[in-house]
């Protein structure tokens, strides 16, 4: 005759000392693991930028609006798409961040992911993938992140510039939780040191690209000519004035501002 953990404790008082140390235990294992997330996504990391040259070359993407974490799912339908390994994805994917999130909701952020190329690589890469908008409907209002990365979105190309630019290396582990540090911790650094070292009237866009296999991101906001990042879209003012206002809804620019003052990390 054999008994189950829940059959031989179902009796035992919930106060009791082995319920008690069973969840301590659980708790201990949970805390373990959570902090262990964040240390390998880099929550105590000094945000370090420095000034470098963004590469340039010929963007070959797909653009989509809503949570910036979102964008991972499109860099792999990219990677699915043009046959790119893992250990491929450096300087070769990347996903360009168009908007600030301390002003743009939830949910309406916009960004393009895609595949930065040189003249070799556009030739073998750019006709594969324009090749698959032959074969899609197009963008369809609520479709699952799936169905839009994979089936519906197109593709689009544009040049972009070899520019100075502000560069930070930061900790990746293609999670959840580095994605949110990535956006409230990392972004925010990153465009506040571009408005204060770029060229006046520089619109900052964020330009990302991540190796799964060394755990590292590498960010780029060009200092000048930020309009080019754009993709012929409008400026983040521009986008925002353009949304529909909605009585009674949340203001996420002083959400943002009121979190800033109990997290220190957001600052």
């Amino acid at each position: 005759m054999s008994f189950n953990y829940h059959e031989l404790t179902m009796n035992e008082p919930r106060d009791s000392p082995g319920r008690r140390k069973q969840y301590l235990v659980i708790c201990t294992i949970g805390v373990a693991v959570f902090g262990n997330s964040l240390i390998n996504s880099g929550f105590f990391n000094e945000v370090k930028i420095s000034e470098g040259v963004f590469p340039g070359g010929e963007f070959v993407y797909k653009s989509d609006f809503r949570d910036y974490a979102a964008s991972a799912s499109m860099i792999r339908s990219v990677a699915e798409e043009g046959s790119i390994k893992t250990e491929q994805y450096d300087d070769l994917l990347y996903t360009f961040y168009l908007d600030d999130t301390s002003v743009i909701p939830s949910g309406k952020q916009r960004f393009s992911g895609g595949m930065l190329l040189d003249k070799q690589q556009t030739k073998e890469f750019k006709p594969t993938l324009m090749a698959l908008n032959e074969q899609r409907p197009g963008y369809e209002e609520g479709a699952s992140a799936t169905a839009l990365y994979q089936n519906l979105l197109h593709y689009e190309s544009c040049s972009v510039p070899s520019v100075d630019a502000a560069v930070a290396n930061f900790p990746f582990t293609n999670g959840f939780v580095s994605a949110l540090i990535h956006d409230f911790k990392v972004f925010p650094a990153m465009l506040k040191y571009a408005r204060e070292h770029g060229e006046e009237g520089n619109h900052p866009v964020i330009a990302t690209t991540c190796s799964i296999k060394q755990g590292m991101c590498t960010h780029y906001v060009p200092l000048v000519k930020g309009s080019k990042f754009l993709l012929g879209k409008p400026t983040t003012k521009d986008y925002l004035d353009s949304l529909p206002k909605i009585d009674g809804g949340i203001d996420w620019a002083d959400v943002y501002k009121g979190l800033k003052k109990v997290i220190p990390f957001l600052k």
